[in-house]
């Protein structure tokens, strides 16, 4: 038999529908039972999922304009400057691209040669994936993969 305090504790979970002790099933009958059902789901809101990675997207932008601001890339794809930093650093450790920095600014080189990562796409270059969301963009002769 429940005591007091644990009659008081499984009688509100039965309240708030929580399964606290499946072995016991006591629920107090002063407290109303009511199934709470979570409200349906608008599959385009409840999810925010986007094609392409925002490693993806910093990538693009440096493709478009070498001499961007981290600010203007963090504005387009909608993140923080420090991410776009981390982005941009984990792009160049992995030999996608080459930061240079002249005076104040940073301008960058994409490796147009340099394969996809993902083993599915490695056989497709920078480049390829440029082109097929950019095709009015130009890397360049680049022909290191780093």
């Amino acid at each position: 038999m429940a005591t007091r305090n644990e009659s008081r504790y499984i009688s509100e979970s039965c309240h708030t529908g929580a399964i606290v002790a499946p072995a016991v099933a006591i629920c107090d009958s002063r407290l109303p039972m009511t199934a709470t059902f979570p409200e349906p789901r608008d599959p385009l809101s409840s999810s925010p999922w986007t094609f392409l990675t925002n490693h993806a997207h910093v990538l693009l932008a440096i493709a478009r304009n070498r001499h961007v601001r981290l600010r203007e890339i963090a504005v387009q794809v909608g993140i923080t400057e420090r991410a776009v930093q981390k982005i941009i650093a984990e792009l160049e450790l992995t030999g996608v691209l080459t930061k240079f920095r002249n005076g104040r600014r940073n301008h960058y080189q994409v490796h147009a040669n340099a394969p996809l990562r993902h083993p599915r796409e490695s056989h497709l270059t920078v480049a390829s994936f440029v082109r097929l969301l950019h095709d009015d963009v130009t890397l360049g002769s680049d022909t290191s993969a780093a």
